[in-house]
């Protein structure tokens, strides 16, 4: 199985810190995201070439973090090295830093301060040290709250002292397939639809096919990603058994905050405390209001991996003692529901990155008494002063899309008050029929497959011309 591939999806971030090195001065960056989305990949391709220092601190005792600065630092310099305190780390610093531009990295920041404010005036110190200086401070660490905590907090020695942020985010669905140069783009997005934009996960499944992927990283004994999407959480939250029985609630169908408060035996307090924490840390999302809607009150799981754990894996482990070809074929039909409720956001994703709307949400409703996702809403301005809402069906099976997706389309629109300035859209990942096509043609729906998902077709106007 292979674990390395060439670096992708980072152009920007990677400029943005190329602009900020060559500029004049020292220079303080720092950086976020969540575990797994690639901060070391892109942080050692920055530093290729370059006089740098890397640290990667972990969670433990500062004594045992000073000891690996001292073996980096004496293997920069030839020269043994030993700190006692973390001020005199960072003094041995500014020495190395006076010689020459330097990039000083450290990984896991919040493991090296740790709260504690001796710590933070003593970086805020080298700070200063360094002002006179070419060289260039890197700190980045997780979760992005405790990272915003940290350089925010109001009273925290090192508010204001990082003017210079980058949020890592997931790769795109289109940067992802990058990693898998053999495999086929509906696989591609299958993959996608599991584990999301994480470089790791995706490096874990690189067989040659989806099926293979799943039985390899989830389904065989000791699959690496089998108990990933558990230890992700409880990484992050605690405490994490509750938050797991939110989660756990949220997957068997409680979308709003009174309905998981009541599977979750918490208090609704409680429960929009941990809520606001989940979404936070990126596991779930609150549906945003739809352009011209009342504020969204539904929520979900957001992140791939989660989805895939609780919707599928946690059955898996009820069903031991089965070969992972057993257990796929079992499995298969949840997969498809499950790649069915991510497909939403592959597909908001593709028409922000294309269309650029001004806002843009999930569109979730009660239809029949169930909440159910219509699909995607994106307000789009198309010049002139004018606004158009593109209303977006998603359809995720191999029979692809027909009229009767199409028909509820509309008659959902209708019920929600979509009436002007409106066009229509389906997204399908297994094509369109015949009927649906013509269908389209002649009342200018958009159709989005898989070819302009993945960036094999052009985009369809949105301004159809005669």
């Amino acid at each position: 199985m292979a674990m390395y591939a060439p670096f992708v999806g980072r152009e920007a971030e990677l400029s943005h810190m190329e602009a900020l090195y060559a500029a004049p001065g020292a220079k303080a960056l720092a950086i976020c995201g969540r575990r797994r989305v690639g901060m070391t990949r892109l942080l050692r391709e920055f530093c290729r070439g370059k006089r740098a220092l890397l640290f990667a601190f972990k969670d433990l005792s500062l004594k045992e973090n000073l000891w690996h600065a001292e073996v980096v630092v004496a293997e920069f310099t030839g020269a043994e090295a030993s700190f006692g305190t973390a001020a005199a780390f960072l003094e041995s610093l500014v020495g190395i830093c006076a010689e020459g531009k330097t990039v000083v990295v450290m990984e896991g920041f919040p493991h090296l301060v740790g709260g504690d404010a001796g710590v933070m005036q003593a970086v805020c110190g080298f700070i200063d040290d360094i002002s006179e200086t070419e060289s260039m401070l890197v700190i980045c660490g997780s979760p992005v709250p405790m990272m915003r905590e940290l350089l925010e907090s109001p009273g925290n020695p090192l508010a204001g002292r990082f003017p210079d942020r980058m949020v890592l985010e997931p790769l795109s669905l289109r940067q992802c397939a990058l990693l898998h140069p053999g495999m086929s783009d509906a696989d591609v997005l299958r993959t996608y639809l599991t584990v999301g934009g994480m470089p790791l996960y995706h490096l874990i499944m690189s067989g040659p096919a989806y099926e293979d992927s799943v039985k390899a990283a989830f389904l065989a004994e000791q699959a690496p990603l089998r108990d990933e999407f558990m230890t992700a959480v409880g990484r992050e939250l605690s405490p994490k058994r509750v938050y797991s029985l939110m989660l756990w609630s949220m997957s068997r169908g409680a979308r709003t905050q009174s309905e998981v408060a009541a599977a979750s035996d918490i208090s609704p307090s409680l429960c929009k405390r941990y809520m606001d924490n989940l979404v936070s840390h990126g596991f779930v999302a609150k549906d945003p209001p739809a352009p011209g809607r009342k504020a969204g009150r539904f929520y979900r799981i957001s992140d791939p991996l989660t989805l895939f754990g609780y919707e599928v894996v946690r059955r898996i482990d009820v069903c031991g003692g089965e070969d992972p070809d057993g257990l796929y074929v079992r499995c298969a039909p949840k997969i498809g529901t499950c790649m069915g409720k991510a497909f939403g956001d592959a597909v908001a994703e593709y028409i922000g990155i294309t269309y650029r709307p001004g806002r843009m949400g999930r569109w979730t409703g009660r239809a029949d008494g169930t909440v159910e996702d219509f699909g995607v809403v994106a307000e789009i301005d198309i010049g002139g002063g004018r606004d158009l809402t593109l209303l977006c069906g998603c359809v995720f099976r191999r029979t692809g899309a027909d009229m009767e997706d199409m028909v509820l389309l509309e008659q959902r629109a209708e019920a929600a008050g979509f009436r002007m300035n409106r066009r229509f859209a389906m997204a399908s990942a297994g094509g369109f029929t015949r009927e649906l096509e013509e269908y389209a043609e002649d009342n200018g729906v958009m159709l989005i497959g898989l070819d302009e998902i993945m960036g094999r077709t052009g985009p369809e106007p949105l301004v159809r011309t005669l």
